[in-house]
Parts: C-alpha cells; sequence; structure tokens
C-alpha cells in the first residue's frame, strides 16, 4: 500500500529520472 506522501515523492523522483 502507498501513501499520498510516497506517491508525491515517487513522481518527484520520476520526473527526476
Amino acid at each position: 500500500l502507498v501513501t499520498l506522501e510516497q506517491l508525491d515523492k515517487i513522481y518527484d523522483w520520476l520526473e527526476t529520472a
């Protein structure tokens, strides 16, 4: 299960990848 806070960090990481 992923929290909204984790999703925010994941999307931020994907944008910088």
